[in-house]
């Protein structure tokens, strides 16, 4: 069947092997407590939120921008007016990137 200590180990391992007891051997714990106190997943649904706000809603202007077209949302607003819009907001996203990334 299985191999015995003395079978397996070399000359003098086996007396150290057999000293040994159940006591001596270190138990896992299968704790599920996160090693940061769960502090991670505030990072991960902050990061999350930023990028919403910025890329999503950056991505997003067609969408708005086609419903501000058909339907008139704003009459005395020209095309021109909704796309300085959309870019300004792109733009505004893009020069203060440096500045969140050196405060982050």
């Amino acid at each position: 069947m299985h191999p015995t200590i003395e079978e397996t180990c070399y000359e003098g391992e086996a007396t150290q092997l057999s000293s040994l007891s159940v006591e001596d051997i270190p138990t896992q714990t299968h704790d599920d407590t996160p090693p940061d106190g769960g502090y991670g997943w505030i990072c991960v649904a902050a990061c999350f939120t930023i990028n919403c706000f910025t890329w999503g809603v950056v991505a997003s202007y067609g969408v708005f921008l086609e419903y501000y077209l058909s339907h008139s949302i704003y009459p005395g607003a020209s095309d021109v007016d909704f796309a300085f819009t959309g870019g300004l907001n792109f733009s505004m996203a893009m020069l203060v990137a440096p500045i969140v990334t050196a405060l982050a």
